[in-house]
């Protein structure tokens, strides 16, 4: 673990932003995935894109724990990223799908790898798609990446601030 490297002060913050629109019936297990991870210096917005389905009732309940949420009409899920990442304050950025879940100890392992290596730019790790009932349809095992990742997928990928900065994110 990271504690021996550093102090608590020291430890970099993680930005995770979750865009959604009208996912209600997943929403729930999605931000408790986040709010229950095991990492102490994590920042949490959500963007809703003016859900009608309940969503934003179940945001409010846990609006305390929420660095930001928003929920006003907007132009889709890249658009709602951009708009966390415009907000965010970490040294380190992530989004997860508001039907997508963090296993425990996800963001503290994404953390330890960026400590380790401080050059790198990205880490993602293994993921599964899972259908609607949590049965486990497809496991995805992470490889290393040199130079372009071997999936298209964002699911599990954490990017340091000054990387995205450096190809004109604008955050």
């Amino acid at each position: 673990m990271f504690s021996a490297r550093l102090a608590m002060s020291e430890l970099p913050t993680v930005t995770i932003v979750t865009p959604s629109y009208n996912q209600a019936e997943f929403l729930e297990e999605t931000i408790l995935s986040v709010l229950n991870q095991d990492y102490p210096n994590v920042e949490y917005l959500i963007i809703d894109g003016g859900s009608t389905d309940g969503s934003v009732e179940i945001i409010r309940k846990y609006r305390d724990r929420l660095a930001y949420w928003v929920s006003e009409p907007d132009q889709g899920q890249s658009q709602a990223i951009n708009k966390g990442f415009q907000r965010a304050n970490g040294e380190i950025l992530a989004w997860i799908n508001s039907d997508d879940t963090y296993e425990p100890g996800a963001v503290r392992a994404a953390v330890e790898a960026f400590v380790a290596y401080p050059h790198i730019d990205a880490v993602y790790g293994d993921w599964a798609n899972v259908d609607p009932a949590g049965v486990v349809m497809t496991i995805y095992r992470a490889r290393p990446c040199r130079s372009i990742c071997p999936t298209s997928s964002p699911i599990g990928s954490f990017t340091s601030r000054l990387s995205l900065c450096a190809v004109g994110s604008g955050t």
